[in-house]
């Protein structure tokens, strides 16, 4: 809601963290000379603008743009793999390429395992790296846990039973009908 201040103050716009909103898009896209496309790279609605505008892309940043797959796909020689461990859209393309960035050039290996072992969706990964595992960052991934939800459901239900037998008592909703002057005959509210 402060974008349409923002259009009318755009001399008081810091641009480079405007360029990460992704709220702002069409202020950025009126605006293409005060982009900050470093920033912008990070900016998960910036996908269109960032493809019409690749020369100017941040390829380390964007690997952290969980949008940003299909333009990585087709740009792997840009790809920074360590940021892109991060990114827990980029386990397929991660997956596919396991083999390359394992080796990575000069030695020097192209995954780090630290900042893949909290994402998400990296388990099926480490289920055949297990040796690779960072054991005290695996407690970040919220994906280790499986929630028992019919379990949770029924250990539940007397409390939901109660609090909608008290939510909707009668007198509660009469209470209310007549606090707001609702009139059911006309099931409109009176003004």
């Amino acid at each position: 809601n402060v974008i349409r201040f923002l259009e009318q103050n755009q001399d008081k716009i810091a641009w480079r963290y405007l360029s990460q909103n992704p709220s702002a898009i069409h202020l950025l896209e009126q605006n293409q000379d005060k982009i900050n496309w470093e920033m912008l790279s990070y900016n998960s609605n910036a996908i269109p603008l960032l493809e019409q505008n690749q020369d100017k892309i941040n390829w380390s940043n964007l690997c952290n743009n969980p949008n940003a797959i299909s333009l990585l796909e087709q740009n792997q020689d840009k790809i920074c793999w360590f940021k892109l461990c991060n990114n827990s859209n980029a386990i397929p393309l991660i997956e596919q390429n396991i083999d390359k960035i394992q080796r990575g050039t000069r030695g020097y290996p192209m995954i780090c395992w630290e900042h893949l072992t909290p994402n998400p969706n990296a388990l099926p990964i480490f289920e055949q790296n297990q040796d690779k595992i960072d054991w005290k960052r695996l407690s970040y991934n919220p994906s280790i846990f499986e929630l028992d939800t019919q379990a949770m459901k029924q250990q539940m239900n007397p409390i939901a039973q109660e609090l909608i037998a008290n939510v909707l008592h009668p007198l509660k909703i009469e209470y209310y009908l007549e606090k707001y002057n609702y009139n059911l005959e006309l099931d409109e509210y009176v003004v």
